[in-house]
C-alpha cells in the first residue's frame, strides 16, 4: 500500500469510519521502523 492509500485510511481513522481490517492494515504500517515522518502522530494512536 503506499502513502496516498495510508493518508486516505487515517482520515477514514479520524472520521471513524475504518473496518477492523482496515485498522489493522494502518497498524501494520504505522507499527514498522521506518514509518514515515509525516505519520508519526497517527503511528502513535497504535503503539508506543
Amino acid at each position: 500500500m503506499n502513502s496516498n492509500d495510508i493518508r486516505k485510511l487515517v482520515e477514514k481513522f479520524y472520521e471513524g469510519k475504518t473496518s477492523l481490517e482496515e485498522e489493522r492494515t494502518l497498524a501494520d504500517f504505522l507499527l514498522r521502523d521506518n514509518v514515515p515522518t509525516n505519520f508519526f502522530q497517527t503511528a502513535s494512536c497504535f503503539g508506543p
